[in-house]
């Protein structure tokens, strides 16, 4: 069967991880985690993989502070590190991949993070990243060509019109603060486990089945419990991106 693009982000979080965890070159981590995992995708998806992985890395500090932006008074360093590789990689994606729908990167950073991370992560994921997506339209920042690619994100309204009652910016503002506010109310809620999105201790919000070094993070189903290696595959989840009619290929 072939690998999804859910599959590949997972993978591509993998080995950020496994990065940030041990340290090393880049390029070492790319040739010895991520192609290997990607060799039975087909060479567009491993192409997406490596993109992802190269131009996650180039937009880090970019990444780092429009998080910030998002959780004020929040070290960033606090938040669990699944969380915010995840966030790192979907903020890449908004800033580097003009073919892929917003909605689409927050559901599958979402899905990820309820599957790798902790039980309140995809609350925390989805606040956070709902603040930097109406901060980037409202600074003119968001590039995105194509059908079905400048919606509405999941839970709010379409951005207003020009010429439509003003340019815009008020509401996009409000949306931003609301969406920044909902992201520290999920920081707050998790204040009681040490991190924004749990314990830094455990980032993968349960036993780690593989060596971090690696970047084999353990997964589990909030729904069933289950637990498996972070290197089987994608979560069940009702659809992967590629089965979307969003406009990502």
């Amino acid at each position: 069967m072939a690998i999804t693009r859910r599959e590949v982000r997972e993978r591509v979080m993998q080995a950020l991880y496994a990065l940030e965890q041990g340290g090393g070159d880049a390029r070492e981590v790319l040739d010895t985690v991520l192609l290997p995992a990607l060799e039975e995708a087909e060479p567009a998806t491993r192409r997406f993989g490596e993109r992802l992985f190269l131009l996650a890395l180039d937009y880090n500090d970019q990444a780092d502070e429009l998080v910030g932006d998002q959780v004020k008074n929040w070290e960033i360093e606090r938040i669990a590190l699944v969380d915010h590789v995840l966030l790192r990689l979907a903020i890449t994606e908004f800033l580097g991949f003009e073919d892929i729908p917003p909605k689409v990167t927050i559901n599958e950073a979402i899905e990820i993070a309820k599957r790798y991370s902790t039980h309140k992560s995809g609350q925390f994921v989805n606040g956070v990243l709902d603040g930097v997506l109406a901060r980037l339209r409202e600074e003119g920042r968001l590039k995105k060509a194509g059908r079905g690619l400048v919606g509405s994100t999941p839970g709010q309204p379409s951005a207003p019109r020009v010429g439509a009652g003003g340019d815009g910016s008020g509401n996009a503002r409000a949306r931003r603060d609301a969406a920044r506010q909902a992201a520290k109310a999920a920081a707050l809620a998790a204040e009681s486990d040490g991190t924004a999105g749990g314990p830094e201790a455990s980032p993968d919000g349960a036993s780690s089945t593989g060596d971090s070094s690696t970047g084999e993070l353990g997964t589990r189903d909030s729904s069933t419990g289950d637990t498996g290696s972070g290197t089987g595959g994608a979560p069940n989840a009702a659809a992967s991106d590629d089965a979307r009619t969003d406009g990502e290929g």
